[in-house]
């Protein structure tokens, strides 16, 4: 059952890289495509700047294997 759990919450966390993943992908696409004064003109309206880009979500082991943060240490 717990590795059901964690099977569960590493499926969560690599679905919700995905759909980050995705939604980086089409604000980047889109922010290439606006004019500079057009996005001067909603940051001031919003009072932050908007982001150039969003990078991708890459994990927190990048390169790495990924490991199970509820296994038990081996001594």
């Amino acid at each position: 059952m717990l590795g059901d759990t964690v099977d569960e919450a590493m499926n969560t966390i690599q679905l919700g890289g995905t759909d980050w993943n995705d939604a980086a992908k089409d604000y980047n696409t889109r922010r290439r495509q606006i004019k500079g004064e057009i996005v001067a003109r909603v940051s001031a309206y919003f009072g932050f700047d908007l982001p150039v880009t969003f990078p991708p979500y890459q994990g927190g082991n990048v390169g790495q294997p990924i490991q199970n943060p509820l296994a038990t240490p081996k001594l």
